[in-house]
């Protein structure tokens, strides 16, 4: 299933399920990272460190997150998440 839209999710911790179309934000004072589903229907898990050393630092503005997100591994699955929804870079 391929996801276009994602809403967001704070959370203290790191959830024990997840749900397709849903970016958590864990940490609820500092927010450490952030959580998906591989919006491309792989299920893959992807993880964005919000550490400023973290490399790359991602950061969440309003619903977009930056920068785009480029898997490595998996899928290979390039895209950004603006104002929710997805744009695929590939």
């Amino acid at each position: 299933m391929i996801t276009k839209r994602f809403t967001f999710e704070q959370t203290d911790d790191r959830p024990d399920t997840m749900e397709r179309g849903v970016v958590y934000v864990v940490g609820e004072e500092q927010p450490e990272m952030m959580m998906l589903v591989c919006p491309c229907g792989c299920d893959g898990v992807i993880y964005l460190g919000m550490h400023p050393q973290s490399q790359p630092c991602f950061r969440l503005e309003g619903l977009t997150i930056i920068p785009a997100i480029q898997r490595t591994v998996g899928c290979q699955s390039h895209f950004a998440i603006r104002n929710g929804a997805v744009e695929n870079r590939k």
